[in-house]
C-alpha cells in the first residue's frame, strides 16, 4: 500500500513530516550547489547534488498538483476564509503549508535550483545565483523550522501571498540522494 504524503484540505497543503523535510533539504542541497559548492562538498561530501537534482525534477509535478488541488478548494470557500499571509507549521506528524496554493512557489524554487544543479550554464542557472535565493532559502528554513530539524519550532514565519497555483501523493524512498545526509 502507498501512502498518501501530500493532500490538500480546506485550501491548505498537508503532508508528512518526513516528507516535508525531504523537500526542504533537498533545496538546502541544491542551493549550496549553486551559491556554496565548495562548503557542500565539505560538510556533506556523501551528497550529490545532480542525484538531489534529478530526484527533485522527478517528482515536483506532485508539488505543483498539490497547489492546484488547494488552489481549487480555496477558490470555493469563502473569500474572507483565506489567509492573509503564507504560513508553514507543523500540525502533529504533518507539515502544514497556508495556503496551500502557494506550495507552488516551493515548487519553483525546487525546479529552479535542480535545474541550475542539471544545466549549469542554462538560463535557470542564471536565475538561480540572483536574488531567487532568498525565496528559497526562505522555504527550506520554514520547513526546517516546523519539522523542528533546525532546532526549536519556532513560529511559523509569514510571507506575503502571490496568486500562483500548487497534490497528493509520492512515495519511493529518496534517502539514497543522501547518503547520510540532511533529512534522512
Amino acid at each position: 500500500m502507498i501512502r498518501q504524503l501530500w493532500q490538500a484540505v480546506g485550501g491548505d497543503v498537508r503532508v508528512a513530516v518526513d516528507e516535508a523535510e525531504w523537500w526542504g533539504a533537498s533545496l538546502s542541497v541544491l542551493i549550496a550547489a549553486v551559491h556554496h559548492p565548495d562548503a557542500l562538498v565539505t560538510r556533506q561530501p556523501e551528497t550529490d547534488p545532480l542525484v538531489v537534482a534529478r530526484d527533485v525534477l522527478a517528482d515536483v509535478a506532485e508539488l505543483y498538483a498539490a497547489a492546484d488541488v488547494a488552489d481549487a478548494q480555496a477558490r470555493r470557500a469563502d473569500p474572507e476564509d483565506r489567509p492573509a499571509s503564507v504560513s508553514v507549521r507543523r500540525d502533529g506528524a504533518e507539515i502544514v503549508f497556508a495556503p496551500g496554493a502557494e506550495v507552488a512557489n516551493l515548487a519553483r524554487c525546487l525546479e529552479l535550483f535542480a535545474s541550475a544543479v542539471v544545466d549549469p550554464g542554462g538560463a535557470e542557472a542564471a536565475t538561480a545565483r540572483g536574488a531567487t535565493a532568498y525565496a528559497a532559502s526562505a522555504w527550506s528554513a520554514d520547513i526546517g523550522r516546523a519539522s523542528g530539524t533546525l532546532g526549536a519550532v519556532d513560529p511559523p514565519r509569514q510571507r506575503g501571498i502571490s496568486s500562483e497555483p500548487a497534490a497528493v501523493n509520492g512515495g519511493h524512498d529518496r534517502r539514497a540522494a543522501f547518503g547520510s545526509g540532511p533529512g534522512r
